[in-house]
């Protein structure tokens, strides 16, 4: 029967590296070995380097932390909401940026709510056009004139500038004109229309 003989100093290197420490992962900042604080990203900090989410106190590091746009406070992903362009989606100058829960409520959402009136109250919005040469019964002391952003449809152009009147609280657009222009979607060409008129209000 064969016998294998293993020098005891393999044996010796085999026993030692068996129970060497593990290496300690170190901060992500400071390099600190003493991690305690995870961020959601993954990365560990130290109790110097780590910073908490001003509202669920989830740790967060600064690629991570989102400003809130009203408040100015700190947050994590989780507990901020970004408007979207869709939100606003006929106004041309919306609202953007990120809000805490509390900023979204006393903020954004009264804009929300004043958006959807303004669409709805769009369909009462008068549109004269520039080539109207009758006598328009608007008051001269509150006038603005907007521009849409470009709408493949014509008609939405229009619609659109209805909506952002009524958002302002006009209920007449004179001078209406449209400005059209060619764009391309590979080899497709197609027309896009923008809106332009003075918005303001009935005598």
């Amino acid at each position: 029967m064969w016998q294998i003989i293993v020098p005891a100093m393999v044996v010796g290197l085999l026993i030692s590296s068996g129970n060497k420490p593990k290496k300690k992962k170190k901060c992500a900042i400071c390099r600190d070995e003493n991690t305690k604080y995870k961020c959601t990203c993954g990365d560990l900090f130290c109790k110097d380097c780590a910073d908490s989410c001003s509202h669920c106190d989830n740790v967060i590091c600064t690629d991570c932390q989102t400003t809130c746009k009203h408040c100015g406070e700190e947050f994590c992903s989780s507990c901020v909401a970004s408007v979207l362009r869709d939100n606003f989606f006929y106004l041309k100058e919306a609202p953007a940026g990120c809000y805490c829960q509390g900023c979204w409520d006393l903020v954004v959402v009264p804009l929300l709510e004043k958006y959807a009136e303004a669409k709805t109250e769009a369909a009462g919005v008068t549109c004269v056009s520039k080539n109207y040469r009758g006598r328009i019964r608007v008051n001269p002391s509150s006038q603005q004139e907007f521009t849409t952003d470009w709408w493949k449809d014509k008609d939405e152009a229009e619609y659109s500038l209805k909506v952002i009147a009524a958002y302002h609280g006009y209920t007449l657009v004179h001078g209406l004109s449209f400005e059209a222009e060619t764009s391309y979607d590979g080899n497709y060409a197609f027309r896009r229309w923008s809106a332009t008129g003075i918005a303001g209000h009935k005598e």
